[in-house]
C-alpha cells in the first residue's frame, strides 16, 4: 500500500448515494459496485485531502473502535481494491 501520507482521491463522478449506500459505475469495466455502509463512508472520504492515517481515524471513531490500528489493515485492502477497479488515485 501506498505510505500513510498518500490522499485517496475518488476519480470517478459516477455515483450516487442511496440512503446509506454508495452505488458507483466503474465505466472502465462497465459494471456497478453497491458499496455497503462502511465502505461508503471511506468513499466519502477519499476526496484527496484526507490522509490513509487521517481516514483510519476517522473510521475508527465513527465506529468506536478503539485502536485505529485495528482499522488500518481493513481500510488498505479496501483503498487496494478500489484502485485496482480505477476508482481511486
Amino acid at each position: 500500500m501506498e505510505n500513510e501520507e498518500w490522499c485517496p482521491r475518488r476519480r470517478t463522478e459516477n455515483w450516487v448515494l442511496r440512503e446509506t449506500r454508495a452505488v458507483i459505475f466503474n465505466d472502465v469495466e462497465a459494471v456497478f459496485i453497491y458499496l455497503n455502509e462502511t465502505g461508503t463512508d471511506i468513499w466519502l472520504l477519499c476526496e484527496g485531502k484526507y490522509t490513509v492515517q487521517d481516514i483510519v481515524k476517522k473510521i475508527a471513531e465513527r465506529y468506536e473502535i478503539p485502536s485505529p490500528e485495528l482499522v488500518k489493515k481493513d481500510l488498505e485492502e479496501f483503498l487496494e481494491i478500489l484502485k485496482k477497479q480505477y476508482l481511486v488515485i
